[in-house]
This record gives C-alpha cells, sequence and structure tokens, in this order.
C-alpha cells in the first residue's frame, strides 16, 4: 500500500513536471514570436518612412511649380509599384476588386501623360479619389459597400496620414532612443549642446578680424530660408501621403470593433411607401401617355408651337428629365430599405411596382435624348451637350444596375456596382477622346455647309487641336488665324510637364505657320 502510493505520488510529480516544462516553453515561444513580431514591425516601419522621405523629395522634384502631366503619371506607377512590392513582400493576395482598382489607377495616372482637357483630366482624378475611397473602407474584401462607409473613408482619408505618422514613429525611433540612453553618446550630445554658444561666440569675433573669412562664411551659409522651407513643407506633405498607403498596406489592422450606428426612420409603413410609389407611378404614366401623342415632341412641337425654340425645347425639357431620374434612383433605394423587413407581398409588390418606374424612367430619357439629338442637329456639339450626354447614360445604367442588384436580392452589391461603373464611364471617355469627337462632329457639319461657330472650334484643349488644325490648314485660312492667335504665347514645358497632345500640339502649331501672312486680313 506504502509503494503503491509514493508510485502514484511520483507519477503526479512527473506529470506537474511535464505539465510546468509545457507552459515555460509555450511562454517562451510566445515571447519570441512577440519578439519577431516586433522587430518585423520595426523593420516595416524603418522601411516605409525610409522610402517615404525619399519618395516626397523624388515627388516635391515632380510636381513643385509644375502643371499636371507625365509626373502624375510617374508618381502614381511607382507607387503601384511600391504597393505591389509590399504585397508580395508579406504574400498577400489580390483579390478581383483590388487587382480592378488596381489597373483603373494605372489606367487613369496614364491618361494624364496623354490628355490636355481640364474637363476629362478632372473626372480621372474624381475615378482616383473615388479608388481611393474603396480602398480604406472596412469592407473593401466582402465587396458588400454602403454609403455610409464611402462617405467614412472620405473622412478618413483626411486624417490616414496623421494616423499613420502616429502609429510608425514609435516603432521606428525605438533602436534611436535606445541608442541615446546610451550613457557616452549622451555625454557626447550634452557636450554639442554646450559647445553651441560658444561656438557662436568665438565665430564671430573670427569674422569680424578678417574679411575673407567673412565672405567664406557667407558663401557657405547663403541659404535661402523662405525657398528651403516650402521645399520642406512639400516634401513632407508628400511624404505623409506616401506613408499613409504604404502603412495601409502594409501593417493596418482591421479593427475588430464593430462601430454601429443607431439610425432613425421616418415613421413611414410599406402600405404608405406602396400609395408613394402608385402616385408616383400614375404621374409618369400620364406624362408618357402624352408625350406619345406627338412622338417625343421634336419638329412637330417645335415648328407649331409659338414661342417654342429647338434651344428652349431641347435646354429645359433635357436636365429636367435627367434631374427626374437623379432623384428617383436614391427614392428608390431608401424605398427598398425601408420594406426590408416588411412582408413578402408588400416587397414583391414594391418589385413589380420600381420595375414600372425604371422603365418609366427609361422612356422619360429616351425623350430627353431624341431632344438633345434635335439641339444638336439645328445647332452643333459642345462639350456641356456631350458630358451632359454622357452623364445621362450613366444614371440610365445605374437604373439598370439597381434593377440587376436590389430587386434581384443582392442589395450588398448595388453601391459597388455603381462605383465601378462610374469608373468604367470614366476610363471610356478617355478612350473616346471627348474633345477631339467634338471637333470632329462639328467639322463634318461645316463640310456640309452648315454654319458652325468657328470660334468655339478654336477654343477646345490641345486634345482636338490635331484635327482642327488639319481641317484649318486644308480648308479655312481664317480657323487657322484663329488658332495661330490663341496657342501663339504657348511656354515650353519641362519634361514633368509633358503630354502626347502637347506634341501634336507643337507639331500642329509648326504646319500652321504659313498661314501667318494670310492672318493679317482677319
Amino acid at each position: 500500500m506504502h509503494c503503491t502510493t509514493i508510485a502514484h505520488n511520483s507519477a503526479k510529480f512527473a506529470h506537474d513536471e511535464h505539465q510546468c516544462c509545457k507552459t515555460a516553453l509555450h511562454n517562451e515561444l510566445n515571447y519570441l514570436a512577440k519578439g519577431v513580431i516586433m522587430e518585423n514591425r520595426q523593420y516595416l516601419s524603418i522601411i516605409i518612412l525610409g522610402l517615404s522621405g525619399l519618395y516626397g523629395i523624388f515627388a516635391q522634384y515632380l510636381f513643385v511649380d509644375m502643371g499636371l502631366g507625365f509626373n502624375v503619371t510617374v508618381y502614381l506607377w511607382l507607387m503601384t509599384t511600391l504597393l505591389v512590392a509590399f504585397q508580395y513582400y508579406q504574400r498577400k493576395s489580390w483579390n478581383r476588386l483590388s487587382v480592378a482598382l488596381a489597373g483603373f489607377t494605372l489606367f487613369f495616372a496614364l491618361s494624364f501623360s496623354i490628355y490636355e482637357s481640364f474637363a476629362l483630366l478632372l473626372l480621372n482624378s474624381l475615378g482616383l479619389l473615388l479608388i481611393l475611397m474603396l480602398s480604406v473602407t472596412e469592407t473593401r474584401e466582402r465587396c458588400y459597400y454602403k454609403i455610409s462607409e464611402l462617405l467614412l473613408a472620405l473622412l478618413r482619408l483626411f486624417f490616414l496620414p496623421i494616423v499613420a505618422l502616429a502609429r510608425l514613429l514609435p516603432d521606428a525611433l525605438l533602436p534611436t532612443r535606445t541608442l541615446i540612453a546610451h550613457p557616452h553618446l549622451r555625454s557626447i550630445l550634452k557636450g554639442l549642446l554646450w559647445a553651441l554658444p560658444i561656438l557662436w561666440m568665438f565665430g564671430s569675433l573670427l569674422i569680424s578680424s578678417d574679411l575673407r573669412f567673412e565672405r567664406f562664411t557667407d558663401v557657405l551659409f547663403d541659404v535661402d530660408m523662405l525657398s528651403l522651407s516650402e521645399s520642406f513643407l512639400y516634401t513632407l506633405f508628400f511624404a505623409a501621403i506616401t506613408t499613409a498607403v504604404l502603412y495601409y498596406i502594409a501593417l493596418h489592422q482591421k479593427s475588430s470593433v464593430v462601430m454601429t450606428v443607431a439610425t432613425r426612420k421616418l415613421p413611414i409603413d410599406g402600405i404608405q411607401i406602396m400609395t408613394i410609389m402608385s402616385c408616383i407611378n400614375l404621374l409618369f404614366a400620364s406624362y408618357i401617355a402624352v408625350q406619345f401623342t406627338y412622338f417625343f415632341g421634336g419638329d412637330a412641337l417645335v415648328t407649331h408651337t409659338q414661342g417654342v425654340t429647338y434651344s428652349s425645347y431641347a435646354r429645359k425639357g433635357f436636365w429636367d428629365l435627367v434631374l427626374i431620374a437623379v432623384i428617383a434612383l436614391p427614392l428608390l433605394y431608401l424605398a427598398d430599405d425601408y420594406l426590408k423587413d416588411d412582408a413578402a407581398l408588400l416587397q414583391r409588390l414594391f418589385r413589380y411596382q420600381a420595375l414600372f418606374t425604371i422603365a418609366a424612367i427609361a422612356l422619360m430619357e429616351c425623350s430627353a435624348a431624341h431632344r438633345m439629338v434635335l439641339y444638336v442637329s439645328e445647332y452643333h456639339l459642345t462639350a456641356l451637350r456631350f458630358y451632359s450626354t454622357w452623364f445621362m447614360c450613366f444614371i440610365v445604367s445605374c437604373l439598370l444596375i439597381f434593377v440587376a442588384t436590389v430587386l434581384a436580392g443582392a442589395r450588398q452589391r448595388f453601391i459597388i456596382s455603381v462605383c465601378l461603373s462610374a469608373l468604367m464611364f470614366i476610363a471610356v471617355l478617355n478612350l473616346i477622346n471627348p474633345d477631339a469627337t467634338i471637333a470632329k462632329s462639328n467639322i463634318a457639319k461645316l463640310e456640309s455647309g452648315q454654319h458652325i461657330d468657328k470660334f468655339y472650334l478654336s477654343q477646345l484643349s490641345m486634345d482636338a487641336l490635331p484635327v482642327v488644325s488639319q481641317h484649318a490648314i486644308n480648308n479655312d485660312a481664317e480657323l487657322a488665324c484663329k488658332l495661330l492667335k490663341r496657342f501663339a504665347y504657348t511656354t515650353q514645358r519641362d519634361w514633368q510637364e509633358q503630354s502626347w497632345f502637347y506634341q501634336r500640339h507643337l507639331d500642329s502649331m509648326k504646319a500652321l505657320r504659313w498661314s501667318q501672312i494670310v492672318c493679317e486680313t482677319y
């Protein structure tokens, strides 16, 4: 019995000792793992801040006192290369949305080194902003976006550089603080501080004692502090942007805390919403019935109605009909949100009502397009009319997306689909080259014998200059003179501001020089 007790106690002691060793080994491994992770984080923090500083200096050289052109392409392409390198280093996979956003970024960046149209470059800039907003949302992995998340992402873009610097600087400066803590180095630094006033005193006396030494110090310390401060601020600005982007890709961790915002809805039930939808559809149906009585208006309405011109008919009716679509889309989206928890019968009736509403809006947009066609055929195509029509097409695509996502039961895909549709429309605009398309349409009218405002043709951007100048050289000396007068004082650009159409512009101006003598008569 005594031996059995001893054996049992020995086995228990061995088991406890084994568990104790196992726990100690587990704690040691955890400590080593934390150390490796911390060292890796410090290593990445130093690399990110170092690359950001170098990239800030390079960006300051690209953009300060320069226009936008090839420098935007270089900046964004190098930034994308850095992001790909960090993703590869950390062995992170790219989903389809990330690949699509990276492709759109490279495409929009390339457009800055091709086109000169302010409107087109502004749309490309808005596309890049939308890409940034989609990239910094917490739900980018699932692609389930909400409007509130995009607005929060827009706000986050302004504070992300500050957050990134606040997170990276303590890790990056930890080795420096350890080095400064060394007693010998600390003594050297204190000695330098004590030496500064003494050096200033002796230096002042030596400078005043010898004219040659005074000139030497003037040359040595001849620094424009204002320019130096300005360059430093620009470098810091671009470095902060680079730091924010690299930090978000390399070290940012998703928050485990889910923030919920309590939203209070209006006291509207499903029956009230269906009543509102029925009234709206009745109004739309009556409008379409009246439109069909004279086939969407047009020549007959303009010619037989006193006081109605093509200009007033098209301009007023077009924007009214487009505005209806702009207002109706968010109303349908909100109505679906209110009805998502209602009975299945109400949801099914809402889908039928929404389909009728969208079909009616599509017919009204056809009427708006018909008005614009009449307007352009009577007058000529301008940038405002072109982009307005393009915006109307985008709104129609949003309505179709609403049918394919919200009404099909995939409401969470609606926002990301609309955003990708917007990026696609901007990309297609880059492929079309709007100013050149406008110039070709108006020149075709001019060659057919219609009266076209030649001054407007001469005011288009450099994107249209190759087309307009070719026509002017062959057919119209007056238009050639207008082009010469407008672009006579074009300044020479540095390589950072160059674009493909600017080079085409220089070639076109060389071809127009022959008409300078004729210009004196105009």
